[in-house]
């Protein structure tokens, strides 16, 4: 790989790791006072709706 492609390529992949840093940050603040089984559930719809717009979307 190209030195200046190399670069851009760890740049992206910081901005990526920043951006779910923020990301898992910003869920907790919002997850603070939800019990563990409200946790739970949540990330059981979660997942379910993130699988559905996957489905949507033509992606496996």
């Amino acid at each position: 790989m190209p030195e200046r492609a190399k670069v851009q390529a760890e740049a992206g992949e910081r901005h990526l790791d920043d951006e779910r840093a923020r990301n898992i940050n910003g869920l907790g603040k919002v997850l603070a006072g939800w019990t563990a089984e409200e946790v739970a559930d949540f990330a059981v719809y979660l997942r379910r709706f993130n699988t559905d717009v996957e489905r949507l979307a033509g992606h496996p």
